[in-house]
């Protein structure tokens, strides 16, 4: 049966359909699933490139926020988006984006990468696929989302004024989108949506704004 159930400020509903996703009324991972469906075919491209494809999706979703939302790209507005900000007790590290406002929150975002290779023994300067189990994309990917969800929980500042921290992660091939439904236990949700993403998943974790005073965040 479906149901519907309260979690912080977000409304869940449980679909009977897909018993691994959850839809959740939240409008920046709405406006990700729309986006995502809209760029499915650039999407699969860029996840079989090399060198990785985040950035490029940071951009993308950045100004694709700011168009869905009226967010504004500068910290002089009532409601602002900002990428690569300093919300960690590690200096070196970044949260991917930040969005300052009323309801504010902040998500790292994790793209699952192309087929990992390594470089081919018997023609030098050039490169082969590397079949090792644990450097295919699906499991870097899991293992990736795992770091920032880590991330999140042990190096948010204290008193970090945000309603919300999310990871985010897309999974573009069959295989990563397996890999997290078999990590149950790991707290990630499969994002469900109106829009037609598939077979290109979202997934993600919410540290909530009870959760993150109980750990000291707020005080």
């Amino acid at each position: 049966m479906e149901g519907t159930n309260k979690t912080g400020s977000m409304e869940t509903e449980n679909t009977s359909t897909e018993s691994n996703a959850i839809r959740y009324s939240n409008a920046v991972l709405n406006s990700i699933a729309e986006w995502v469906s809209h760029k499915k075919d650039i999407i699969t491209y860029a996840q079989q490139t090399s060198g990785g494809w985040e950035g490029w999706a940071q951009v993308e979703l950045a100004f694709y926020l700011t168009r869905a939302h009226g967010y504004q790209y500068n910290e002089g507005s009532t409601i602002w988006l900002k990428r690569e900000s300093h919300v960690f007790t590690n200096s070196a590290q970044r949260i991917d984006i930040e969005i300052s406002g009323p309801g504010s929150l902040l998500f790292e975002l994790k793209c699952e990468r192309g087929p990992p290779q390594k470089s081919d023994p018997n023609n030098p300067g050039h490169y082969i696929p590397d079949t090792t189990p644990s450097k295919s994309s699906s499991y870097v990917f899991a293992d990736d989302m795992e770091d920032d969800k880590k991330k999140i929980t042990t190096q948010l500042k204290a008193n970090s004024p945000y309603a919300a921290v999310f990871a985010i992660g897309i999974a573009v091939t069959p295989e990563a989108t397996a890999k997290m439904v078999s990590k149950k236990n790991s707290g990630f949700t499969q994002y469900k949506s109106n829009y037609n993403t598939g077979p290109i998943t979202i997934w993600f974790w919410q540290l909530e704004r009870d959760a993150i005073k109980k750990t000291g965040f707020f005080g």
